[in-house]
């Protein structure tokens, strides 16, 4: 009887403690009664994402997993942890689900407007001919197919491409825009000039007679650079001057520094004046050669040398000829009489074919020549037929088998015309030139 009376007490005691570990487990844990998400109707861009949050009741509930399910892929899809992303236009809906209870968010996709633009710099400084990537941004970034419109208020100063792509081409300021949609994004582009870095002179020393005048070439680097402008100066403008064209003219003994200048860069040549040597002429002078007067028309070397054509010519019109026969021979120089009467005296029968060429050779001597179409040409340019009233010259350049050259110009304007002429036709105004 003991022993029943024990069985029952130990049996009443475990009940008890079943009882309560029981109780203890449901207080911890419990179903899932219901879900919910935080977003239940969603307007989306396409290609944006979206984070969905799953609130489960009661929080304490034990659940294996959730279950996300989009009713259309190809508009939306999620992934595991409930993260929408927009695939295509159109209108889907996310379900989650979790045991037999489930939440839903409905969604339309569509398709994105620009809200703003942006660009990388708002203000910037370039050089002339240096070119600057501008970069644009576009919101929202979901934005695959949108159009950036760029321009210049100034393109003779910057332009830019429909990449961005800014270049500077003249100093000054330009604002670029890049637009899309309704919105727009200005930047400033002051463009500067490319300062000069070196002056260089083609002599660094040189050394004059007095009234001697030489032409000094200065090269400005680097070679874009924007304003390439030369000043000059002289050091000692009693010894030597300069004009703006970098000619030197000494002027008495002694020494000078000629400074040539583009901004802050600078080069210079020491002149060193010697007293005048020998004699020098000026267009214009008449001087005599051979025993025949005859004017300068032509000078170099600062007037030691150059080219004087007679003040004799002949009277008889018509009666000289370039050639009595249509033969070609080769005297075809613009430049250099001398060259073309060596040749026509080179032909076998040039004592009685040549006429015009015999004559000066027998008038003036053998030192003395037919002059060429340039020569001619610029006895009408030199200033000096003002007072001579030439109104044409017959040359030695031969134009083909059967003519050759005609100068024809006037005193009033310094002006020349060059024409073809038979050779056969006889000359007209012919004049020998020497040189000194």
């Amino acid at each position: 009887m003991k022993n029943l009376i024990f069985v029952k007490v130990v049996v009443a005691v475990m009940s008890a403690a079943a009882l309560a570990s029981c109780s203890t487990a449901n207080e911890e844990s419990a179903a899932v009664t219901s879900i919910s998400l935080d977003q239940t109707e969603l307007t989306v861009d396409l290609y944006s994402t979206t984070q969905l949050t799953l609130t489960v009741t009661p929080s304490n509930a034990q659940y294996d997993a959730v279950e996300w399910i989009s009713s259309s892929e190809s508009v939306v899809s999620v992934d595991g942890n409930g993260l929408v992303t927009a695939e295509g236009l159109g209108e889907a809906t996310v379900t989650a689900r979790v045991d037999r209870c489930m939440a839903q968010c409905h969604f339309e996709v569509v398709k994105p407007v620009v809200t703003g633009i942006s660009l990388d710099q708002t203000s910037v400084e370039i050089l002339v001919d240096e070119t600057l990537q501008l970069v644009a941004t576009v919101t929202p970034e979901t934005l695959t197919d949108v159009t950036v419109i760029w321009e210049s208020s100034n393109a003779s100063i910057a332009n830019v491409n429909q990449g961005g792509l800014v270049t500077g081409n003249g100093v000054g300021e330009a604002k670029i825009t890049a637009s899309a949609g309704d919105f727009s994004a200005v930047c400033i582009v002051k463009v500067l000039p490319i300062e000069a870095e070196s002056v260089t002179l083609n002599k660094s020393e040189i050394t004059l007679e007095v009234s001697d005048s030489e032409r000094l070439i200065a090269t400005v680097g680097p070679v874009n650079t924007t304003d390439k402008t030369v000043s000059w100066t002289t050091s000692d403008d009693k010894i030597a001057t300069v004009d703006g064209n970098g000619t030197v003219t000494a002027v008495a003994e002694g020494e000078a520094v000629i400074t040539a200048a583009c901004g802050k860069a600078s080069g210079s040549c020491k002149v060193t004046v010697t007293p005048m040597t020998g004699v020098r002429y000026n267009i214009g002078d008449i001087i005599e050669v051979d025993g025949h007067k005859a004017f300068v028309f032509y000078i170099t070397d600062n007037g030691r040398h150059g080219k004087a054509m007679s003040e004799e010519y002949t009277t008889e019109f018509w009666t000289y000829l370039w050639s009595s026969e249509n033969v070609l021979v080769g005297a075809s120089s613009t430049t250099d009489g001398r060259e073309n009467t060596e040749k026509v005296k080179a032909m076998p029968n040039y004592e009685t074919s040549y006429s015009a060429f015999k004559w000066i050779e027998d008038t003036f001597g053998p030192d003395w020549y037919m002059p060429a179409q340039e020569e001619a040409a610029q006895v009408f340019t030199s200033g000096e037929n003002k007072s001579r009233y030439i109104t044409a010259l017959d040359t030695s350049t031969e134009l083909s088998a059967s003519t050759y050259a005609y100068v024809s110009g006037s005193s009033y304007s310094d002006s020349f015309t060059i024409e073809p002429s038979e050779k056969l036709f006889g000359i007209l105004h012919l004049r020998a030139v020497c040189e000194f």
